[in-house]
């Protein structure tokens, strides 16, 4: 049995030892087990588990999640169906018993908490296409510095499908901004203008069917478009600039032009509309998708709609933030006023839209 001599008595003490350990190992297992389906304990003996065993033997695919929550079971049984209103309730149901209010919804598709019931998951995103069959013309519309290209790749991850622009993409960050808006091989045409027509030089003009306004706070959209006209997209002015004067024209210009974009879209245009704001897109980006994909009418299983949502977008994030960027020190007194007075104003003329008027009261700053 043994490749070395040992005599009898050491050959029955090994012998013992090695059946205790595989005693404690049986009993260890069983005890884990049983731990891992309890409410709590089974993503956290993955997590144990993950980092013990081999990387090719780590949870993958929700391979070892057999044993989960009913909340857990039933979020990876529905992971590669169309996610609808119908299977939100269910899994409502399921996970925060029949509270199906928009709150719950939106913890319900929260990044982290799907993360903690699904497990790993490998994604792998399409490559966009042009359009191939037709759907309604719609405009991509925001005030400048809102968010309006991080959006634009979201979309074309949601629907598949490049989106246009009004403007012609020199850069060629978007494939599709080198067609014509109207051609029909797009649908979601970029454009800060207040034009309920899209129109582009040497392209025939179409009025748009529905329109996604991009609501952002008008403190941190002038601060990125002022860093955009100086520098680029993702760098940012220097404090000397910030402290000029052309600083302080600039914000009362774009203020006045901030409200006009606003109150054009979300009061004054007539048909059909969806207001995306930018500050609950960036917080969870997942519900925001989810909600977005019904608007514009694209259906999406639930491991599309989460690998959209893990993917990495920092190309439309300034790093290296300095600690002098934010608005509090940027803004004073006078200009936040003057910013402050029209958020107002705006607030005032969309007072019916209580969505709406909860977003833009978190936006004003305290002098």
């Amino acid at each position: 049995m043994f490749p070395f001599k040992i005599n009898s008595f050491l050959r029955m003490r090994l012998c013992l030892f090695i059946y205790m350990l595989l005693t404690i190992i049986f009993i260890a297992c069983t005890s884990a087990y049983s731990f891992a389906i309890s409410q709590h304990g089974f993503y956290k003996l993955l997590k144990i588990t993950s980092l013990i065993m081999p990387k090719d033997y780590r949870v993958c695919d929700h391979k070892l999640s057999l044993h989960g929550t009913p909340c857990q079971k039933l979020f990876l049984s529905y992971l590669p169906q169309i996610l609808n209103d119908q299977v939100v309730d269910k899994l409502l149901k399921t996970c925060f018993r029949n509270r199906s209010d928009k709150n719950n919804i939106s913890r319900l598709l929260n990044i982290n908490y799907v993360r903690r019931n699904i497990g790993n998951v490998s994604c792998h995103l399409q490559i966009p296409r042009f359009e191939k069959s037709q759907h309604p013309l719609t405009a991509l519309a925001s005030f400048p510095g809102s968010g309006n290209s991080l959006t634009r790749e979201i979309l074309e991850q949601v629907t598949g499908i490049y989106t246009g622009s009004i403007y012609p993409d020199k850069l060629a960050k978007f494939t599709g901004s080198h067609r014509c808006p109207t051609d029909g091989s797009v649908f979601i045409v970029k454009t800060h203008s207040r034009n309920v027509t899209a129109t582009r030089r040497g392209c025939k003009s179409m009025t748009y069917s529905r329109v996604i306004y991009i609501l952002r706070n008008q403190f941190d959209s002038v601060i990125a478009e002022f860093n955009r006209q100086q520098l680029g997209k993702t760098t940012y002015a220097s404090m000397n600039e910030f402290k000029s004067t052309k600083w302080e024209r600039f914000v009362k210009a774009y203020a006045m032009s901030w409200q006009m974009s606003v109150l054009f879209w979300l009061k004054r245009y007539t048909g059909s509309l969806y207001v995306l704001v930018y500050e609950n897109l960036i917080s969870n980006i997942m519900f925001e998708i989810y909600e977005l994909s019904k608007f514009i009418n694209i259906p999406m299983s639930l491991k599309s709609l989460y690998c959209i949502s893990i993917n990495n977008y920092d190309t439309y994030f300034r790093k290296y933030k300095p600690k002098w960027l934010v608005r509090e020190i940027l803004y004073n007194n006078t200009l936040k006023a003057d910013v402050n007075k029209v958020i107002k104003a705006v607030l005032h003329d969309l007072n019916t839209n209580i969505h709406i008027s909860n977003s833009l009261r978190l936006y004003i700053l305290l002098q």
